[in-house]
């Protein structure tokens, strides 16, 4: 009414309860199938948003992966650099008939500190198979949500995809139909349109309008 009446400067409609003039709400085939496409589209949205969800886990799950591995080759590289000069000596002063009190005393911490440092790496592989394992339950759930998705959206596509044609709503003289909306804009857009019909005006030639 508001549209209507600002682009006439005048008043135009007058809401009387007692009036023998409806707006009738319709319920049949065609907005049983809009409120089925909603639903679906919903549906999907939700799955989209779970999937998108998953996949943010994943790559957080690959780059914290990627950090721990980068940073376990280069522990273990230093510890076999540190391990075969380790060896080297002790196999030199063992040629020689043993090492000197202050030498033998400074491998045996070295021995001592590669242990430690191979215990730790041993640590680092284990929680770089339990991130593996993890990376591969995740991308299976998120194939797995992927698949599921894919077959909804071709479902929502043969059942909906077609070119529908609805009168969402007409004016027939005394009273106005609505058939179907999918929201409120779009109700009160089929509203003002019927409207328009009630003050005597038909459709025009241009398709956007």
């Amino acid at each position: 009414e508001m549209q209507w009446e600002e682009a006439a400067d005048r008043d135009l409609f007058t809401y009387d309860e007692e009036a023998d003039f409806t707006v009738n709400f319709v319920f049949d085939t065609r907005q049983q199938l809009t409120d089925a496409e909603s639903n679906q589209r919903k549906k999907l949205d939700a799955q989209l948003a779970e999937n998108e969800e998953l996949f943010a886990v994943v790559d957080s799950v690959q780059v914290e992966y990627n950090e721990l591995a980068r940073s376990y080759q280069e522990r273990a590289a230093v510890y076999e650099t540190r391990l075969e000069e380790y060896n080297q000596t002790v196999t030199q002063y063992n040629d020689r008939g043993g090492a000197p009190e202050e030498e033998f005393e400074a491998l045996e911490d070295e021995r001592i500190a590669l242990n430690r440092e191979a215990d730790a790496l041993t640590a680092l592989t284990n929680d770089l198979n339990n991130l593996a394992s993890r990376l591969n339950d995740l991308s299976a759930r998120g194939n797995n949500l992927v698949d599921v998705y894919n077959k909804d959206v071709a479902r929502y596509n043969e059942q909906f995809g077609f070119s529908q044609e609805f009168t969402q709503g007409d004016y027939q003289g005394d009273k106005i139909n609505i058939y179907e909306f999918s929201n409120e804009n779009e109700l009160q857009a089929v509203l003002l349109h019927e409207f328009g019909h009630a003050l005597g005006i038909n459709h025009v030639e241009a398709s956007s309008s």
